[in-house]
Formats: structure tokens, C-alpha cells, sequence
């Protein structure tokens, strides 16, 4: 019952990708300059969002940050 309890929570989390462009939308506002939103957008969708973006925010480990951060 435990095992099922806790794949039960971890379907609840959210994926990297769904809490990243829930940050967006929440701060799109507070980021004056039109260039620098369209960036934070573009910069996750081109290096996180393959690399992690399915990720639950639980399972991102520090491998998977630094295979991330690695070619950047």
C-alpha cells in the first residue's frame, strides 16, 4: 500500500516544464523588456525542456543538471 501511496503522490507532482511555464506566466509581467521574457521561454525550451522538461520536479537529480549544464 505504501509503494501505491507514493506513485499516487508522484503522479500529482508537476513536471519540470509544466512548473517552469507556470513560472513564466505568473512573472511574464514583472520582466520589462519583451527580449529578455521571449528568452527565458526560448532558453528552457532549447537546453531544460529536452533534458528534463517530462522530469517530475521530484526525480531531477544533480546528474541531471549537470548533463544539462554540461554542453552549455
Amino acid at each position: 500500500m505504501a509503494v501505491k501511496r507514493e506513485e499516487k503522490l508522484l503522479e500529482a507532482l508537476p513536471t519540470f516544464q509544466e512548473l517552469a511555464r507556470e513560472h513564466i506566466a505568473e512573472n511574464l509581467h514583472s520582466w520589462k523588456n519583451a527580449k529578455h521574457r521571449a528568452q527565458r521561454l526560448s532558453t528552457l525550451e532549447t537546453y531544460a525542456f529536452p533534458t528534463i522538461g517530462s522530469l517530475k520536479v521530484k526525480e531531477i537529480t544533480r546528474i541531471h543538471v549537470k548533463k544539462l549544464l554540461d554542453p552549455i
